[in-house]
């Protein structure tokens, strides 16, 4: 939910930013800067007032969208030097056939963004699949726990089964290896496209 989350919003939000660079451009870099570089510590406390006044404790939507507004302005950096390396040329083309910004967009930019989005969704997933913060303070109930928070519960305060604990790593790690392998160039292409703007 997270990366799809991220995916949709950060798409046409970097598609905006590197097409309509303005005043504003600079401000909205520094924003950016620090909500990347601020620890989650600092804002855990009044997230978790907010959330729990709207009765959103222990709900998994509730924790995508905290994922979602933590990973979108890394993501959203990524995606926009993946547009800027996106000829002009292109969007010009359709804007003479008459598309419209969301068509512009929709039919031109995103088919192009897609090595990008792969890469974003793979980042953000193990990002999710791995944050620990979040996801013990906002889900308490034992049907809803994330796999890094149960792991963590298999160790006793006085005693630790190693097997099961053993065992639960692989599981945990497991799916993260094989979606990394099977996605590996894919995610290097997606890396590397924005780079080196053409």
């Amino acid at each position: 939910m997270a990366a799809l989350g991220v995916c949709i919003t950060a798409a046409p939000c970097a598609y905006v930013l590197a097409r309509q660079q303005g005043r504003g451009w600079r401000v909205l870099t520094f924003y950016f800067m620090a909500t990347i570089t601020v620890p989650v510590q600092l804002y855990l406390y009044p997230l978790y007032f907010i959330f729990a006044k709207l009765g959103l404790v222990n709900s998994i939507p509730a924790v995508a969208l905290i994922y979602t507004a933590m990973f979108s302005p890394f993501s959203i950096f990524l995606l926009r030097t993946y547009v800027l390396s996106i000829p002009y040329a292109l969007e010009e083309a359709s804007e003479v056939d008459g598309a419209t910004a969301w068509q512009k967009f929709y039919y031109v930019i995103l088919p192009m963004m897609r090595p990008g989005l792969l890469t974003v969704a793979i980042i953000v997933g193990l990002n999710a699949w791995n944050e620990f913060v979040i996801a013990v303070t906002f889900l308490q109930n034992n049907d809803n726990v994330t796999a890094i928070v149960k792991f963590f519960s298999l160790t006793g305060q006085y005693s630790t089964d190693w097997g099961e604990m053993l065992a639960a790593a692989v599981i945990i790690v497991l799916p993260v290896v094989l979606i990394f392998v099977l996605l590996q160039r894919r995610f290097i292409d997606g890396m590397t496209a924005g780079a080196v703007k053409s």
